[in-house]
């Protein structure tokens, strides 16, 4: 979703709840959505809004679909 998709859906709010997120994934991704019953949507969902206040802003949508410059794996104890 790029910043100009996030101000469609968001709308005048400038906020995606789950209802407006639903109808965008329902539509980006139809058969996906069809398949697993929109757990994909709620999985995808809960991935992006960080603060877990059941909304997202631009905040929650920059810091998901932003790539770190360095890949660090974990380290394992």
């Amino acid at each position: 979703m790029s910043g100009r998709t996030f101000k469609d859906v968001a709308g005048e709010d400038g906020i995606i709840d789950k209802n407006e997120y639903y109808q965008y994934s329902k539509m980006r991704h139809p058969f996906l959505n069809a398949i697993t019953g929109d757990r994909y949507a709620d999985k995808q969902f809960a991935k992006t809004d960080k603060d877990k206040n059941g909304k997202l802003n631009y905040y929650d949508f920059v810091y998901t679909h932003s790539k770190p410059a360095v890949f660090f794996p974990k380290r394992k104890n």
